[in-house]
């Protein structure tokens, strides 16, 4: 099964207002704004910001599916990451990737396989914003 999983924080957590804040038509319209926590696994970092961001952006924060007993190796997150990602990338959506402390190295370890693999064609990464990166 998958280490990792992808959840909408306002809608995770039970603050999603239908016609309020992140809610849109279309949400497949809007870049993806990918967030992976640090080693707690915690989404709550940002909290405050995501119902802004939401309305620039579908947020997408990786959850482990195992919780803190998750023992995953890093290879194995970079590569659940760079498939969503990807996956992502063929539907035609691009991301903001936004690491926080261990999330950080992660998120520059995704990036680099994004950009090894994507052969000439656009990457899938609007950008790359570091918070309190553990490198």
């Amino acid at each position: 099964g998958h280490a990792v999983h992808f959840v909408n924080p306002l809608e995770h957590d039970g603050f999603f207002e239908p016609g309020g804040w992140g809610s849109h038509a279309v949400s497949e319209s809007l870049p993806l704004l990918v967030f992976l926590p640090g080693m707690d696994g915690s989404i709550v970092t940002p909290f405050w910001q995501y119902p802004q961001l939401g309305t620039q952006f579908e947020l997408a924060c990786m959850v482990h599916t195992a919780g803190m007993n998750s023992r995953a190796p890093f290879e194995q997150l970079v590569e659940e990451v760079v498939q969503y990602m990807s996956s992502a990338s063929r539907a035609g959506r691009r991301g903001l990737l936004v690491g926080e402390s261990f999330g950080g190295t992660l998120a520059l370890a995704v990036a680099q396989r994004l950009d090894a693999e994507s052969s000439g064609a656009p990457a899938p990464l609007l950008g790359l914003a570091l918070i309190n990166a553990a490198t």
